[in-house]
């Protein structure tokens, strides 16, 4: 019998502030997981779903719990903190190491 994926009903707009807040792309998303940058933005917009598997995945790479991806909005997150050690034309704009 072969196996079969537990496909995860989420909300589209947790799993977009989830990347987002890491400062990774699509493409870097979808290199974690070992699919197409498409398949990500099918889950982004609510038409595939990822399986549980892929959530595990990727909890594992946000370091953030499983739960994080069921939420049923973004968490309000406290502003990131001023940084002056930027370049004039890298104001607010954080490498991902530093996030």
């Amino acid at each position: 019998m072969p196996k079969q994926s537990i496909k995860v009903d989420i909300n589209t707009t947790v799993f977009k502030w989830l990347r987002e807040s890491f400062g990774w792309t699509v493409e870097d998303v979808s290199k974690i997981l070992n699919t197409s940058a498409k398949t990500i933005e099918l889950f982004e917009t609510g038409k595939k779903k990822p399986t549980f598997r892929q959530l595990t995945e990727l909890s594992l790479a946000y370091k953030r719990p499983i739960a994080t991806f069921l939420l049923s909005a973004p968490k309000e997150e406290k502003p990131k903190p001023k940084d002056y050690r930027m370049l004039p034309d890298k104001v607010d704009v954080f490498d991902k190491k530093t996030i």
